[in-house]
């Protein structure tokens, strides 16, 4: 039987493997530690563990498109972070919450969420999240069209991510910005932003953020007619 003792460890190791499953693209198979994870929670009274199980299975039927079930686990979420007084639990889901409406097309209800999210993120001086929070409502933004917004949302992202040394994160940003300066009209500095991502991508060795950036500028090369140096970018 498991003891009191141990059933923190036991809760922690189940989500770290959870997350190790998840990043690798696995899933289902990180759904099943989750759940595991939650039961678990729930015989030890343990809050804050629960809340944390229901925001990754949300997470997971996020990605399988089963965006009702997710905001459903977003909800227990929410209310188990709110009753253990877990205020980046709370801003956590508040995020995740946006973007489920934003992948729905909830853009008004997305804004909302984040920007709950980043008032609480703010408080706590969470900066690396703090960004996360500044890109979504970036996203929206771009997606509905108000690009000066993006582009103010996308720029402090960066920023920060520059000041915290997030490496990821600035190219992620990069990315961003060059993705609606090009929708903007801005080709030549929509491409100099991703020039350099391109760069940094490279030198931190993340290969799929490497694609990402090269596609992306393949797609800006294709629309300035550039067709040629387009389809060099995609090999």
């Amino acid at each position: 039987m498991l003891g009191e003792v141990d059933a923190p460890a036991r809760l922690d190791a189940l989500h770290n493997l959870g997350d190790v499953l998840e990043q690798s693209g696995r899933t289902e198979e990180a759904m099943r530690y989750f759940a595991d994870m939650l039961q678990l929670s729930w015989r030890y009274d343990n809050f804050a563990k629960a809340g944390a199980a229901y925001s990754r299975l949300a997470r997971g039927y996020r990605r399988f498109g089963k965006y009702d079930l997710a905001m459903e686990h977003l909800r227990r979420a929410h209310e188990l972070f709110t009753r253990s007084r877990d205020d980046r639990g709370i801003a956590s889901t508040l995020d995740d919450m946006g973007r489920v409406n934003w992948l729905r097309g909830g853009f008004g209800q997305a804004l909302e969420f984040h920007r709950q999210a980043l008032t609480i993120r703010r408080a706590l001086g969470d900066r690396r999240s703090i960004a996360l929070s500044l890109a979504n409502i970036g996203r929206v933004h771009h997606d509905t069209g108000a690009f000066k917004a993006a582009i103010n949302q996308f720029r402090e992202a960066l920023d920060l991510r520059r000041d915290i040394g997030d490496l990821v994160g600035v190219v992620q940003s990069l990315c961003d910005l060059g993705g609606v300066h090009a929708e903007d009209g801005n080709h030549e500095l929509a491409l100099e932003l991703l020039g350099e991502a391109r760069t940094m991508a490279r030198d931190i060795g993340d290969k799929l953020a490497l694609a990402d950036v090269l596609s992306r500028a393949g797609e800006v090369k294709a629309a300035i007619n550039q067709f040629r140096e387009a389809l060099d970018l995609r090999r």
